[in-house]
């Protein structure tokens, strides 16, 4: 009951081009998540008002129910059906979140990719997940990452790969081949 709980962490995966995971970016996306409600501060009583103590379990949250037996005295504790255990009834909900104290609100965030990431490369985003409840601290949100193939690089590792189209006799002769860069592939790609 009223206890804080943690907020959910949520997973998201990030589209990159090859260049991107290699050079780095900066990388903008968008993300739905659940906050605390900013007319309520996160009660659900409207603006104003608070929550009252329920008056079937006199703000506990459990009811008991003794019953007397040829065996002894048994006590039965359920959770209160009138607040649900929380100890407490909103008698005016707040109109925004409908009494929730949370409520789904998107959101754009932008984060750093360090240079040289690959695919099982995953990012945490300290508490940029959902809002924790009754005080609780949010959660994390993690990153995966899609990389897109380029059209002539390769990657193995940290080591960037290229297929050199040449014919026997050039590789016998040691004929001098021009081979590009990636700097050199990315403007022939514009």
């Amino acid at each position: 009951r009223r206890a804080p709980h943690k907020g959910n962490d949520l997973h998201i995966k990030l589209d990159l081009s090859f260049e991107q995971a290699i050079f780095g970016a900066e990388k903008q996306f968008d993300i739905q998540r659940v906050e605390k409600c900013p007319d309520c501060h996160g009660i659900g009583s409207e603006p104003g008002t608070n929550p009252e103590k329920c008056p079937s379990c006199n703000g506990n949250g459990e009811v008991r129910r003794v019953q007397q037996s040829v065996f002894g005295r048994f006590v039965h504790s359920s959770q209160c059906s009138q607040c649900r255990g929380e100890g407490t009834i909103i008698s005016k909900p707040c109109p925004k979140c409908r009494g929730n104290g949370r409520q789904k609100v998107k959101r754009t965030l932008t984060v750093t990719v360090p240079p040289g990431i690959d695919e099982n490369y995953q990012m945490r985003m300290r508490d940029e997940g959902e809002s924790g409840i009754y005080g609780g601290s949010a959660g994390n949100l993690y990153i995966s990452f899609s990389i897109a193939a380029h059209d002539l690089f390769t990657r193995n590792g940290n080591d960037l790969l290229y297929e050199l189209p040449i014919n026997f006799a050039q590789a016998a002769l040691g004929d001098e081949v021009e081979i590009p860069t990636i700097e050199d592939a990315i403007s022939l790609k514009i």
